[in-house]
C-alpha cells in the first residue's frame, strides 16, 4: 500500500529472529537471550569462550534490521509518526548507541564491521560464532548440508529492551505494472496463485523461509515442519517496516539504501566519533535524504 492506494498484493514476509547456539549458551550458563541486557550478559562469557556474538555493523540489509532492532527496543526513532520530523538525535538513540559499543567491545567479533549479508551465516554454520540475528537461511543451509551444527541451532524471538521487543520484517507483495503488454494474464495468474490449492503448495515449498503472510494461516502446516520454528510464528505481530513508526515512501527507502543507521554505528564502535557526534551526522544525513 502507497499513500493509501494498494498497488501490490502482499505474499510473503521474511522474519528476522535471534539465533543461537544452544550447546554454547548452556555451557556458560545461559539460556537463549530474552532481552537485550541478556545478550551482552551471555555475550561476554562466549567471547571468553572463543565464541563470540555477532551482528553485522556494515552497508549491508542485515545491519539495518538489527540495528533498528535495538533503536526501537529502546524507544528511538529516526523519523517521527508524522512521517515528516526527523527524531533520531535522543537520549533513546544515545542508550542505544551506547548499547551496541559495549557488546561490539565486550561480546562481538570485530568481523562484523566487514559483514555481507551471507557473512553471518556462514560465521554460524563454521561453528565460530554463538548468536546472530537473522532470516532461517543459515538454518536451512546446514540441514541441506547436513552440518552438525543444524542440531544444535535454536530460535528466540528477537531481543527485548525497555520499549519493548521490535524488529524489522521484510514483506513481499506481487503487483503489476500499468506499461505491461500482458495485465490481463498477469491478474488472471494472481488470482489462480492466491487460490489455496496453489498458495499452500508454494508455501510449503519453501521451507518455511518465506512465511505465509495471513493472520488466519498462523496454523498453517509450514510452521510444523520443523519444532525449531515455533518462536516465529508470533514475530509478526512486533515487527515492523523499515522507518516505523513513519510510514513508508520513497524517503525512508533511500534512508535505508544509504545505510545512514549502520553507518552511524560504527562510527562510535570504531572510536571515529563521539556518540553524540555520530547521531548529530546520522541527522544531518537523514534531513538531506529528506531534501531530494
Amino acid at each position: 500500500m502507497v499513500k493509501g492506494q494498494w498497488l501490490g498484493v502482499p505474499y510473503l514476509f521474511i522474519s528476522f529472529p535471534g539465533s543461537h547456539r544452544i550447546d554454547l549458551f548452556e555451557k556458560v550458563g545461559e539460556r537463549e537471550p530474552d532481552t537485550w541486557d541478556d545478550l551482552l550478559r551471555a555475550g561476554r562469557k562466549l567471547k571468553k569462550l572463543g565464541h563470540p556474538v555477532g551482528f553485522a555493523i556494515s552497508q549491508t540489509t542485515d545491519s539495518v534490521s538489527s540495528l533498528y532492532s535495538i533503536l526501537w527496543s529502546y524507544g528511538a526513532k529516526d523519523i517521527a509518526e508524522d512521517g515528516k520530523t526527523v527524531a533520531l538525535n535522543s537520549k533513546a538513540t544515545e542508550a542505544a548507541v551506547d548499547y551496541v559499543k559495549a557488546l561490539y567491545d565486550d561480546a562481538m567479533d570485530p568481523a562484523v564491521l566487514s559483514w555481507d549479508n551471507a557473512a553471518n551465516n556462514q560465521w554460524l554454520n563454521s561453528g565460530k560464532g554463538s548468536w546472530i540475528q537473522n532470516p532461517i537461511s543459515h538454518y536451512v543451509v546446514a540441514k541441506e548440508q547436513k552440518l552438525p551444527v543444524a542440531e544444535l541451532t535454536g530460535f528466540h524471538p528477537s531481543p527485548a529492551g525497555p520499549a519493548g521487543r521490535h524488529t524489522v520484517g521484510v514483506p513481499r507483495s506481487l503487483g503489476i505494472w500499468k506499461f505491461s503488454k500482458n495485465v490481463e494474464p498477469a491478474k488472471e495468474f494472481l488470482q489462480w496463485f492466491f487460490e489455496p490449492q496453489q498458495y499452500h503448495e508454494w508455501v510449503m515449498s519453501g521451507a518455511n523461509y518465506n512465511h505465509p503472510m495471513w493472520r488466519d494461516m498462523e496454523n498453517h502446516p509450514v510452521w510444523d515442519i520443523d519444532k525449531k520454528y515455533k518462536p516465529l510464528k508470533s514475530i509478526a505481530r512486533y515487527s515492523h517496516l523499515y522507518g516505523w513508526p513513519a510510514p513508508p515512501d520513497e524517503r525512508i527507502q533511500l534512508i535505508t539504501n544509504s545505510y545512514i543507521i549502520p553507518n552511524m554505528f560504527a562510527k562510535v564502535v570504531t572510536n571515529t566519533s563521539k556518540p553524540k557526534e555520530a547521531i548529530l551526522w546520522a541527522e544531518n544525513e537523514i534531513k538531506r535524504a529528506f531534501e531530494k
